[in-house]
């Protein structure tokens, strides 16, 4: 961090304007998590959909526990992610979409075909948007059955 508070000071100094550069997606994770309730009890789906939670800017990977433990507790499998803050703060598009598509990967990595999103304020809202177009465009087998919007803009 020191190297880096001193690039910025020392372009501060000489009057040019800087951005933040996050080329790589090291800040961006998914995780999954399963059902906790006894399946040998519970009715049986032929195909219930995955949940896709997409967390809100500047939330942790506890507070979208929160909400898998909820999904899961009915039964439902999840895939949780947080779009780094500053890829929506600094209109970074490329750096979203290329987050979007490590979505569809975990996704067909967990054998998640049907989906409910449940986007988290705007940044869940941003990662629904580029999600979504992704999957229209180019992995049709993967089949969106419904949204929650919680705290999203209009």
């Amino acid at each position: 961090h020191f190297y880096k508070r001193m690039m910025i000071t020392q372009l501060k100094l000489l009057n040019k304007t800087i951005r933040p550069c996050y080329s790589q997606l090291s800040q961006f994770h998914i995780w999954a998590s399963g059902p906790t309730i006894d399946q040998s009890s519970a009715p049986a789906e032929p195909s219930s959909p995955s949940v896709l939670l997409f967390g809100f800017a500047g939330s942790s990977p506890h507070h979208l526990a929160k909400q898998a433990a909820v999904y899961s507790s009915l039964g439902y499998n999840s895939l949780a992610c947080i779009l780094p803050a500053q890829h929506l703060f600094y209109y970074d598009i490329t750096q979203v979409q290329a987050c979007a598509q490590k979505v569809v990967e975990a996704a067909y990595k967990h054998n998640c075909k049907e989906l409910v999103i449940h986007g988290m304020s705007n940044n869940g809202a941003v990662m629904y948007q580029h999600f979504t177009q992704l999957v229209t465009a180019q992995y049709k087998d993967i089949l969106i059955k419904g949204a929650v919007f919680d705290s999203a803009p209009g």
